[in-house]
Formats: structure tokens, C-alpha cells, sequence
């Protein structure tokens, strides 16, 4: 497996406003156009879009790259790395590092992560935003190994097709998640299963909208099941997908994840004990 770390990161160093000017310049001395565009991204400005956080404090974001600088991230996520690929094989895979700053907006979900996010836009490239708080390794060892997942079960299907379903989000983050109960032996906190009560009546709201197609109409719909709304609890998606591939992989046990990324996701939903309550 061939590796490449991009530290972005150490380049906020130099940053004197978070000006969007200057953060598409440390943007572009890193990150050149391949054969899968900028980092996964089409062109240089969706990336730098992304990535810029117009709310952003400059002292915070320098504050931050100060904290990585001392981590030995690049070792850290090497290993990790080198973990992953042993059970599912991959010929490359790239990792974009950025630092974030907390602000009223992202307040609640970077507490929840504490303080590790990530992005995996296109096959074999994924983008890391830290901003460390008190226990951040074990998230950050969880959300490698997840990205990880994502950016191999892309090569298979396309994030971006027209037919993907709903089904389809939630497929994708329940076998991340089941893979990073794999390789680290934890279930990732935003994973963790519900109470058979609860889990009954959010089955009951979500049957027979799984298969829908991914599309702007449904958009609002699809990202209340996957984060949570005013009718789901917060990372629903996630708890429910983690439960089904779980109880795929319980019932088919000789499935290795190189074969479960490579397998449609209705296919895993028909092998789980889940079919009956959401077709």
C-alpha cells in the first residue's frame, strides 16, 4: 500500500488572518491536481470551500497547529494505517490533515468527537480536521480507521451515483464503523446501538423510505435519518447501520471485509436480521 500524508496543517503556522485568500494559498502549496483531482475534490475551489472556515479565530487555528506539531501524528496515523490494510487491502491511500477552530456552530459536534472530524470525498482520499481536546487520540484512532473503510468502499461504488439510495448512507457508515470495531475493539460512542424499545420505533419511521434515491428532494429527509432531527436522535443513521452489518456479519460469519465492501448494500440489508423491518 502506497501512502501519502499531507500535513497541511503546519503551514497555518504562517497564517496572519483566515482570510479565504490565504488559506486557498496554504491549500494550494500542498495539495496538487491528480488523477482524482484536488484531495477527492473536483477542482481546487470546492476543496478550498470545504476546508475554509469563514467563522474561524486565526490565534485558535494557530493555537491548534501548534498542539499537532508536538503530536506525532504522521506516526501515529502510519500505524494505524498498516492495521487497516492488513485486514482490507488497499493499493493507496492519501490523508489530508488540516486543523479546525471551534466556533458556536460546530460546538457540539466537535465536544462529541472531541475534536476529530473527517471527510472522505472520492475513493483512496480522505481529509482530517483537529482541533485536540482531553481524549482526542482514541477519536482520532476511530475516525482513521473509519475513513480508511469509506475511502476503500469507494473504489466500488460511486458516492456520487444517481441511484444511490438512503440505504446506501447508511450501509456505508454501519460497515465503517463495524470495521472500526475490528481493528481498534471499540464501537465508535456516535455507533452505539439502541435500546431494542427505541430502535423499534425508528425502524417503524424509516421502513419503506430506505430505498428512495439520493436526490435534493429527499435531502433533508436522508441527513434527519443519518445526524438526527426534530424525529430522530442524534446520529441515527450511523446506530442503525452499525446494528445491521453487525447482525450481517453475526449471521455470515466466513464474510471477511473484503468481500463486505464489495457487496451491494440491499444485498447486506436482505443477509441481516433487518430486511423484514425496513422493506
Amino acid at each position: 500500500m502506497k501512502v501519502k500524508i499531507f500535513s497541511i496543517y503546519k503551514d497555518y503556522t504562517n497564517l496572519k488572518r483566515n482570510s479565504k485568500r490565504e488559506i486557498e494559498k496554504t491549500i494550494k502549496n500542498n495539495v496538487k491536481r491528480t488523477s482524482d483531482g484536488y484531495a477527492g475534490f473536483r477542482t481546487i475551489s470546492y476543496l478550498v470551500d470545504y476546508a475554509w472556515q469563514k467563522e474561524a479565530d486565526v490565534s485558535d487555528l494557530k493555537a491548534v497547529t501548534k498542539i499537532l506539531n508536538k503530536s506525532d501524528i504522521k506516526k501515529r496515523t502510519l500505524i494505524l494505517l498498516k492495521k487497516c490494510n492488513h485486514i482490507l487491502s488497499t493499493s493507496q491511500v492519501n490523508v489530508f490533515i488540516f486543523p479546525y477552530s471551534k466556533t458556536a456552530r460546530n460546538r457540539k459536534v466537535s465536544n462529541d468527537l472531541r475534536g476529530v472530524t473527517a471527510y472522505t470525498p472520492w475513493a483512496r482520499n480522505f481529509l482530517l480536521f483537529l482541533h485536540p481536546q482531553r481524549g482526542w487520540k482514541k477519536y482520532f484512532d476511530m475516525t482513521i480507521t473509519h475513513e480508511y473503510n469509506h475511502s476503500v468502499r469507494m473504489q466500488y461504488f460511486n458516492p456520487y451515483s444517481k441511484e444511490r439510495t438512503i440505504l446506501d448512507h447508511i450501509i456505508l457508515e454501519g460497515m465503517a464503523d463495524n470495521f472500526v470495531k475490528r481493528i481498534t475493539g471499540i464501537i465508535p460512542t456516535w455507533a452505539k446501538p439502541f435500546s431494542n424499545k427505541v430502535e423499534k420505533k425508528i425502524l417503524a419511521k424509516i421502513k419503506g423510505k430506505v430505498l428512495r434515491k439520493d436526490s435534493y428532494y429527499n435531502f433533508h429527509e436522508k441527513m434527519g435519518i443519518m445526524f438526527g432531527n426534530r424525529k430522530f436522535p442524534h446520529w441515527t443513521g450511523y446506530r442503525i447501520g452499525y446494528s445491521i452489518v453487525n447482525s450481517f456479519l453475526l449471521k455470515n460469519p466466513e464474510i471477511s471485509f473484503e468481500k463486505l465492501v464489495k457487496m451491494g448494500s440491499l444485498k447486506i440489508l436482505k443477509g441481516s436480521s433487518y430486511w423484514k423491518s425496513l422493506l
